[in-house]
Order: structure tokens, then sequence, then C-alpha cells
């Protein structure tokens, strides 16, 4: 599968994300193709599991930025749901908010293990 395709299944609005990288496709492929090594959710994982509030909140600001910049919207909204929870002061429903973060997380990286390299 090409990344256009790959991208606008996984709800992508490609044109948009195109421009986001000065209408440069190579550059744009170069970005989401290392998605999958970025450590932001594997620190974000280690930080709920050690219960590390403000190293979650660090975490899930930094994957919102990651994820908005390559246009997941699902994974943008998840972490931002997370980030403003743990901002009003709540720790009660981290990891039940974080299963969101790590379902839409799953279903990219699913997506983009099938695209043509």
């Amino acid at each position: 599968m090409e990344i256009r395709e790959t991208l606008e299944t996984l709800g992508v609005d490609y044109e948009v994300l195109k421009m986001r990288f000065s209408n440069n496709e190579n550059l744009l492929s170069k970005f989401i193709l290392k998605f999958p090594d970025d450590v932001c959710y594997a620190r974000l994982q280690t930080a709920v599991q050690t219960k590390d509030y403000e190293a979650v909140l660090m975490e899930a600001h930094s994957l919102k930025g990651v994820a908005a910049n390559l246009g997941f919207e699902t994974l943008f909204l998840r972490c931002s749901e997370l980030v403003q929870y743990l901002r009003d002061g709540h720790t009660e429903h981290v990891e039940e908010l974080n299963n969101a973060i790590t379902a839409a997380y799953n279903i990219i990286i699913d997506g983009l293990a099938m695209i043509d390299k």
C-alpha cells in the first residue's frame, strides 16, 4: 500500500498534511515512516506503569504534538484528553485514558506496517 492511501485509510487529510511539510512528499514520508520508532509512546507506557504522573503528563503532551504534526487526529484527541485530565489534577482514570491512547496508537502502527517500503 502507498503512503497516501494508508494515511487516508487512517483518517489523515493527506493534502493538509502535505502542505504542513511544504508539499515535500519525500520529507512527509520520512517522518511518517519514523513514527513507529518515536520514543514518546514507550516512555508514556513506562510512566503510566510506574504512576509517575508528572512524566505521564510530559510524555502524553509530547505524543500529542507528534500526533498533531503527522495528522493522526484520533491519537491527538486521546492524548489531549489525558493531558487535560492531569492538568485538572486528576489521576484516578489515567490507565483508562491511556488504554484509549494505546488503541489509537496501535491502529496507526498496524496501518503503517502495511506501507510498501
